[in-house]
């Protein structure tokens, strides 16, 4: 077997193999031999068709299975004899497709398409100056993380002694019709869970939540 590399890139490259045409025979020979053990011909014994025949009959399927057993190997024995880091799978062709028509009287030669790991270069890297960059960690970033790492960690306890204040997470049940459209389905959503910000008003009330406290709210739907 005869191969040739073409550098295309760095990480491009082209393999140019010939498989001689005596080992191209002898694979078609050892295919057709096969064939004609397993082949079912009518009007012959199972294992006594002639190679004419079973040349004639099953030409294509014949001249896949050589292709098969010749060209994979083929492309691996080169990849392995050139030292090449090949990524994913080549992107195989054959030169000239007339010639594998005429399996073992002709050279079969191939194109095959990889792509490779580059070969990199390094330099003198020791006895560098590098420079370290440190951010300053401040009492507030670090009172910050804690009150952070508190609240993930922190548990729901129900408080029914008093109204929500500030800060607190409300379990509300929601239910709601359209104005417009009266025998629409209804919305209906339970225990949505909303935490209790300084100074916010749901809808027009002003007071303090209180549990079982129910209120009407009025939305316009808008698209923007």
């Amino acid at each position: 077997m005869k191969t040739e590399l073409v550098d295309t890139s760095q990480t491009l490259k082209e393999i140019k193999i010939e498989i001689e045409a005596d080992v191209v025979r002898g694979a078609y020979d050892q295919v057709i031999a096969r064939y004609s053990q397993q082949a079912n011909v009518p009007g012959f014994r199972k294992g006594h068709t002639p190679k004419s025949v079973i040349r004639t009959r099953f030409k294509n399927e014949i001249k896949g299975d050589v292709l098969r057993d010749l060209i994979p190997e083929a492309v691996s024995t080169a990849i392995q004899e050139l030292g090449l880091l090949v990524i994913g799978e080549p992107d195989i062709h054959l030169e000239d497709e007339a010639a594998s028509d005429k399996l073992g009287d002709l050279p079969l030669n191939i194109h095959a398409h990889v792509e490779v790991i580059p070969e990199i270069v390094l330099n003198e890297y020791k006895g560098l100056d590098a420079v370290r960059r440190v951010r300053p960690i401040t009492d507030e970033d670090v009172d910050r993380l804690i009150q952070g790492l508190r609240e993930q960690s922190a548990s729901l306890q129900p408080v029914e002694d008093r109204g929500a204040e500030t800060g607190d997470t409300v379990s509300v049940n929601f239910e709601g019709t359209f104005i417009d459209e009266p025998d629409a389905e209804h919305i209906k959503v339970d225990d949505v869970e909303i935490v209790r910000r300084y100074g916010q008003v749901i809808g027009r009330a002003k007071r303090l939540i209180e549990p079982g406290y129910s209120l009407d709210v009025f939305f316009t739907n808008q698209q923007t």
